[in-house]
């Protein structure tokens, strides 16, 4: 079984849920920040607390920071299928969908209007290799999950040596260069675009 076929076996339609249901959780949440923008911007301060000090030194954004902050989240998410029949790579997902939301909330809250068009140039010149790794993250997550979980019932699946080689290629043939580009975009380009508006 080469990348392709693993791929198409058990990641793909995983990929695709991961893709809905986070536009659906950043839907609602911008929603609710919207209408709430006092909750947004606690929500935003919390999670800088927990993530600042890794991705800010002396006032500025580090690549490398954000490039390690984010593969360890996307490992994580990995790792959470590790436990059966909990899917717990759904969590995760929806915190990224919903913390996104309260990005958006906090934009609009600050600028106005305008804050919809900082929200874009802010988000999506990273986003673009960002969001797809964070995706197939979470769909690697549930393909582990469901994968144990047919080893355990003994539903005739793919040997586990295949499995997690193929997985592994994914991740790190994958995830890591989308994730190593995504941090040098949001380290030197993203700030460059958001200064037109912000």
């Amino acid at each position: 079984m080469n990348l392709k076929e693993f791929y198409n076996y058990h990641v793909k339609k995983y990929y695709k849920t991961g893709f809905l249901v986070l536009l659906l959780v950043f839907f609602l949440s911008s929603f609710f920040f919207l209408l709430n923008s006092d909750v947004a911007m606690k929500v935003i301060d919390k999670f800088m607390e927990n993530v600042g000090k890794n991705i800010v030194l002396d006032g500025k954004v580090s690549a490398i920071g954000l490039i390690r902050n984010n593969i360890t989240a996307c490992l994580v998410m990995v790792l959470l299928g590790l436990i059966p029949y909990l899917f717990l790579p759904y969590v995760s997902l929806i915190i990224n969908g919903a913390v996104i939301g309260a990005a958006l909330g906090m934009i609009v809250a600050k600028l106005g209007m305008v804050g919809y068009l900082a929200f874009i140039l802010s988000v999506v010149p990273h986003g673009i290799f960002e969001i797809p790794a964070i995706v197939l993250s979470f769909a690697l997550g549930v393909s582990v999950c469901k994968y144990l979980m047919d080893r355990m019932n003994k539903v005739p699946t793919t040997t586990g040596k295949t499995f997690f080689l193929n997985l592994s290629k994914m991740f790190f043939l994958v995830i890591v260069p989308l994730l190593l580009v995504a941090g040098v975009v949001e380290a030197y380009v993203t700030p460059l675009i958001s200064s037109l508006v912000m």
